[in-house]
């Protein structure tokens, strides 16, 4: 079994704070009775004439309906067509030629002339020609085609309806007919006043103290506006505010820190980069882009043709460049250049011979700034990285131009970086749509609560709004109480008498820590039995004597009970408390620094502090009368008691005597015969034996109080308000 997680405190008690006693006195209460309910002025006068029918409808309808749809498509198409051929050829040729010519000639010639010359020829000639002829060929081909088709078709279609048909439908239908009536109708509707009789009654000489308590209903209201109704599933969603703590940056420790800042409705320009994320996360909004970033950064690269693999431009000594621009987008302005140059070195050339110095120059503008490099290496493994003094540009918008220009460039590269800051509109623009989105949820969940709340009480048919106001008194009684406490002792509740259990039993169950709880109890029961909290009175202030931002709140507060309305509005409120009798010279120890409550004796029966438990109900039920000794004779419609047994004496004349619970007031005493004579005849019937209790003295004559109240009713001849007085009698 795990043991529980028991936490125990010391309770600081106080030290009694800065309140002292106003002194010694007469302790007169004012006591007021309900009376009766009476007309008061007109609200509101409905005229009907003759034949003549009204009907008033009114019908509220809201419909909401949402519909998400979110479809993808994926389409990926792949061929592949693979075919292969083989050929092999061989080709082979023979020729072959023979020729033979065989040629056989005699010429022969005769000639006469005086003498015979005769001349012969002979030719013999033989050709033999032998032609061979051999050709051979092979071939060998291989063609691969190689195709390839493949379709992939991948359609995913994802569809998320989310359709929220949320429908309410309020319909109020007044109407009067007098289609059938002879005359006109005139209704008359007139407010309600309530009617008290206020009565001052004599306690005797008490030692009484005097608060003022600030706000007395400020924790009435803040639980009210925590209580959600039964089944409405949220809470009111409050309007967003700032504060009261913000993060801001301390210059002086170099640091954030939080600070405590006044509480005031949200604006646009209380949203920051740091906070806004609360507001978001509070109220749920969706669609929120955070702010843009404070720099970005746009590059310009340039580089020599040598770079890019043509040597001969290497060995160009003529001016080399480009000219560029570099763009922001909107929302940013140019703020800073940073220019890098750097070159890798390069052996001489032939043009100026062997060892023949050349500088390479650089010149390099960006907007209307303007550096420059100068730079020889000789080494071809040398290499220069130059980082150019940064600076800064002209914040203009638009395009920022860019000019680079070179001689001897070999093996140069240029990189330009711009930076771009955001500009204040930009910041501007991002927290005016964050705002909007943020009033946008609050209203939404808002007018989501409010529909739920008139849906409730829709469904409630008639309701009763408003409280008993009986109870309203007791929590009246209570919070003045828990002020005036708070005030005088600067300590109550939380004495760690319970703790929540952690065991596997008990996790999360309310225990008592027993340790806490004998140490709070005697401090709780004293502070409750050393003064007469029930006979405690108070005035209620103004409501200009709170807090000035609930001003506006507080003059509208409105309740069906006006006392119970007056008493949330109230600014402040003073409180008269007396001391308990025989405890007066505690409570004074106690102002000096004393704990009377931890004396051995304190609470025992035998103590003058004793209080017993049933003289504590009658007090908090406001039984404020005491049974005499003796019984009465009393007579129907007759204004004389007569006393058997009893002691009455000059004092009791005023006071209160109760016969037969009904309350009278005494107002002559005949010590010598026993008789009272009362102010108003007996109700009752006549009887003898009664008892009876004496009760407090009145002071002067009863008055009457009339307190308006947000009631209406339409006059009637037969319809009359409560009268209690007549229920009485």
């Amino acid at each position: 079994m795990t043991t529980p997680l028991i936490t125990v405190c010391v309770l600081d008690l106080g030290s009694g704070g800065s309140y002292r006693p106003i002194g010694w006195g007469d302790l007169e209460i004012v006591r007021q009775d309900l009376q009766r309910y009476e007309a008061g002025e007109v609200a509101h006068i409905e005229n009907v004439l003759q034949k003549e029918s009204k009907e008033r409808t009114h019908r509220r309808l809201k419909r909401t309906e949402e519909t998400y749809l979110t479809e993808t498509e994926t389409i990926s198409e792949t061929e592949k067509d693979l075919q292969s051929s083989d050929r092999f050829e061989l080709q082979r040729e023979t020729q072959e030629t023979i020729e033979e010519n065989s040629k056989f000639a005699v010429d022969v010639t005769l000639k006469y002339g005086g003498f015979v010359d005769v001349t012969a020829n002979t030719q013999y000639s033989t050709e033999d020609s032998s032609e061979r002829s051999a050709r051979g060929a092979s071939s060998y081909a291989r063609e691969v085609m190689e195709r390839s088709v493949s379709r992939i078709q991948e359609r995913v279609r994802e569809q998320r309806v989310r359709t929220t048909i949320e429908e309410f439908e309020e319909t109020n239908v007044h109407g009067v007919n007098n289609k059938e009536g002879e005359d006109h109708i005139v209704g008359i509707y007139r407010w309600v006043n309530k009617v008290y009789k206020a009565q001052i009654y004599n306690y005797g000489r008490r030692l009484m103290f005097e608060f003022i308590v600030p706000e007395p209903g400020a924790f009435t209201l803040f639980s009210q506006a925590r209580d959600a109704r039964e089944g409405l599933g949220m809470d009111e969603p409050k309007e967003p505010m700032r504060g009261p703590l913000e993060l801001v940056w301390d210059w002086q420790a170099n640091e954030w820190a939080w600070k405590k800042v006044p509480e005031e409705p949200l604006r646009p320009h209380h949203i920051q980069w740091w906070n806004y994320q609360q507001w978001v996360a509070q109220y749920k909004v969706g669609d929120v882009q955070p702010p843009p970033p404070r720099y970005v950064k746009e590059v310009f690269c340039w580089q020599t043709p040598a770079l890019d693999g043509n040597v001969d431009a290497a060995k160009s000594s003529v001016w080399e460049g480009t000219t560029s621009k570099i763009s922001f987008d909107d929302g940013y302005a140019p703020t800073r250049a940073y220019v890098y140059i750097e070159q890798l070195g390069h052996e001489a050339t032939s043009d100026h011979g062997i060892g023949t110095r050349k500088d390479t120059v650089v010149l390099v503008s960006v907007s209307d700034r303007f550096t420059w490099y100068n730079g020889y290496f000789p080494n071809i493994h040398a290499r220069s990285h130059v980082d150019l003094n940064n600076f800064a540009l002209n914040k203009i918008s638009g395009e920022v131009p860019i000019s680079i220009a070179a001689i001897h460039a070999n093996k140069v590269s240029v990189v330009v970086e711009v930076l771009g800051e955001r500009t204040d509109d930009a910041l501007d623009r991002w927290r005016h749509k964050t705002y909007e989105a943020i009033m946008t949820a609050y209203l939404n969940s808002k007018s989501q609560y409010e529909e739920q709340v008139a849906a409730a009480s829709v469904e409630e048919g008639i309701a009763i709004s408003g409280r008993n106001p009986e109870l309203n008194r007791q929590l009246e009684q209570n919070e003045l109480k828990k002020g005036t406490l708070t005030l005088l002792t600067e300590n109550v509740g939380d004495t760690g008498a319970i703790y929540l259990g952690t065991g596997s039993v008990n996790a999360g169950y309310p225990e008592i820590q027993f340790y806490n709880a004998a140490n709070a109890a005697p401090y709780i029961q004293y502070f409750e039995q050393a003064f007469e909290w029930d006979q405690m009175m108070y005035v209620l202030y103004p409501y200009f004597w709170a807090r000035k931002e609930l001003w506006p709140v507080l003059q509208q507060i409105q309740d069906d009970d006006p006392l119970h309305a007056q008493f949330l509005q109230a600014g402040a409120a003073r409180v008269l408390v007396p001391v308990r009798p025989k405890y007066e010279e505690s409570v004074l120890f106690y102002l000096e620094g004393g704990e009377p409550w931890k004396k051995p004796d304190a609470f025992k029966i035998t103590s003058p502090l004793y209080v017993s438990l049933v003289d504590a109900i009658r007090e908090q039920h406001g039984i404020d009368y005491t049974k005499r000794e003796g019984a009465i004779t009393v007579n129907k419609a007759d204004k004389t008691v007569t006393g058997t047994g009893t002691k009455f004496t000059d004092d009791d004349k005023d006071r209160e005597i109760v016969i037969k619970m009904i309350k009278y007031r005494i107002a002559a005493v005949d010590v010598d015969n026993q008789e009272l004579t009362l102010t108003e005849k007996y109700h009752g019937e006549s009887e003898a034996d009664l008892p009876y209790c004496i009760g407090l003295k009145m002071v002067d004559e009863p008055w009457e109080v009339t307190i308006p109240t947000s009631l209406v009713y339409l006059e009637q001849p037969k319809v009359q308000l409560p009268d209690f007085t007549e229920e009485s009698s």
